[in-house]
């Protein structure tokens, strides 16, 4: 992978996301940097609040996520964020788009981890079905998968073949659609496109997203307010 060094004069950080609103279903996480914004200025984020509800197809968000740079498109716009002024970014090491990004519909479950899941599943996952359903947390379809062929196993070898072979053809002919349908029934509910420069940023990401999201759901400690100072008598 190709990287180039960049310079970002006026990025913005999201400094909240309300819950169940257009921004938390859009896919935008708190503490997000927003280098750049489609073919706005990122400052029209909090200086336009208009804007937020006016988000189009071509208004493509670039993010920094930790240290993962990618590309999110809104699905139904930022109206429940609130954006403020981000220190510049000088000298940053990104990805260059050589045209061969992956894009990735993304999923986020009631704990806050989120699933990306490609739009072309590669065909070595035939090979081993059960691993792609590990990969992508699928406990349900790993489970009924490993039934299956402990049952077949147990019936001989051909069976066994025919079952593997059967139950990988839908991995070949439909592999994205067969994840994405997995997991919304497993309760990932559909957040907005998102397009990375490998899988190893996919991968990153999720990690990252999760490990954000359950510090904001976190419990604030409770803060005792100081004594009141007794009042002298004299």
């Amino acid at each position: 992978m190709k990287y180039e060094t960049r310079s970002f004069d006026e990025p913005v950080v999201v400094a909240a996301v309300g819950r169940y609103t257009p921004a938390e279903r859009s896919g935008l996480v708190a503490g997000d940097l927003v280098l750049m914004f489609g073919q706005h200025k990122t400052s029209a984020l909090r200086d336009d609040p208009e804007l937020l509800q006016r988000i189009g197809g071509s208004d493509w968000l670039v993010l920094m996520r930790g240290d993962v740079y990618f590309k999110l498109q809104p699905r139904e716009g930022l109206e429940g964020a609130t954006f403020e002024p981000a220190t510049p970014l000088e000298n940053v090491s990104i990805p260059v788009d050589d045209g061969h990004w992956i894009r990735c519909t993304s999923g986020m479950q009631s704990d806050g981890s989120l699933m990306l899941v490609p739009e072309r599943i590669s065909s070595m996952w035939t090979l081993i079905p059960v691993l792609l359903y590990a990969r992508y947390r699928l406990w349900q379809m790993l489970t009924g998968a490993v039934l299956v062929y402990g049952i077949a196993a147990f019936m001989g070898v051909v069976p066994f073949i025919l079952t593997y072979i059967v139950t990988s053809l839908p991995v070949l002919t439909s592999g994205s659609y067969l994840v994405k349908s997995a997991a919304e029934k497993q309760g990932y509910a559909r957040r907005g496109e998102v397009i990375v420069a490998s899988l190893s940023d996919a991968a990153a990401l999720e990690v990252e997203t999760l490990k954000r999201n359950r510090e904001a759901r976190k419990p604030k400690p409770a803060v005792n307010p100081a004594p009141t100072p007794a009042l002298d008598p004299a």
